[in-house]
């Protein structure tokens, strides 16, 4: 599974390529605000990512906001967002991930078999 650490809220300018105004998290979003964003723009590997089955979302403490499955990659220059279908109430919406990591990178990939499906 690929994994998107949120950080806090934060305004974007015009040009989003996702026409997002704003990224990150604040308490209250729901799983499908979540989703939008924090699956993209990235500098990500579109094979590596599509290889996943599940894509998760999670806040700055790494608590699961949302949980989707991916779809497809789009193109946007040089970096790539994530398409999916979020699954509105997936029972690890609102627990602990189960496998933090330290990284400053806000994407990491896991098993699929670390999270149940």
């Amino acid at each position: 599974m690929i994994v998107f650490r949120m950080g806090e809220e934060e305004p974007l300018g015009p040009g989003d390529p996702l026409g997002r105004t704003q990224v990150g998290y604040r308490p209250g979003l729901g799983e499908a605000e979540c989703w939008n964003r924090s699956r993209g723009v990235w500098k990500l590997k579109e094979g590596r990512a599509l290889e996943q089955d599940l894509a998760v979302v999670v806040d700055p403490d790494w608590i699961v906001r949302a949980v989707a499955r991916v779809t497809a990659v789009s193109k946007h220059g040089d970096r790539r967002a994530v398409e999916g279908e979020v699954i509105e109430g997936h029972p690890m919406v609102g627990q602990p991930f189960p496998t933090p990591n330290t990284s400053r990178n806000s994407i990491s990939y896991h098993p699929d078999g670390a999270f149940p499906a």
